[in-house]
């Protein structure tokens, strides 16, 4: 029972800078959105499911920081594995948004064939676009000060940003 308390309690600790990161990103194109799109009457994403892309981003971030291939290139000058690492995070999260569309289609018709083709046309729309470009932008952030911190060593990035 004490080692999986201390997983969790590790899991956690890894998953939080993550999700915060993410949360406060996430919420702000919310924020945004919401804004602009009141004036027309449309309703779209929620504060809700900003958090909960938060914490799926943190899994997807964990999940890609376990892949074997992630540190190609410890060799070279970090923005290579900082463009390395944020290619990484966008397919990943290519395939989680694909897979989303794909489940939540497929639940309200039952069609598989017709999930997967409609799945495919949000792929199309300038409204996935512009979430993919922003997605974009956060992976290239977040994966560049991680590096950052992985390089400057273990606390190190939070004591030039605060101090002791």
């Amino acid at each position: 029972m004490g080692n999986a308390i201390r997983a969790i309690k590790h899991e956690v600790r890894a998953l939080m800078p993550v999700v915060a990161f993410f949360f406060v990103a996430f919420n702000l194109i919310v924020l945004t959105d919401m804004l602009i799109t009141e004036q027309y009457g449309i309703h779209t994403f929620s504060f809700v499911a900003a958090t909960v892309a938060a914490l799926v981003v943190g899994k997807i971030a964990l999940i890609v920081d376990l892949l074997p291939f992630k540190r190609a290139f410890l060799d070279r000058p970090l923005i290579y594995t900082t463009l390395w690492t944020t290619s990484l995070y966008v397919a990943l999260s290519f395939v989680v948004r694909y897979v989303d569309f794909l489940i939540h289609t497929l639940v309200r018709t039952g069609d598989l064939a017709y999930a997967a083709h409609y799945a495919l046309v949000q792929f199309t729309t300038s409204r996935f676009w512009a979430v993919q470009v922003w997605l974009i932008v956060l992976f290239f952030i977040f994966a560049g000060f991680r590096e950052l911190a992985l390089y400057l060593g273990e606390g190190k990035l939070r004591q030039v940003f605060f101090g002791r």
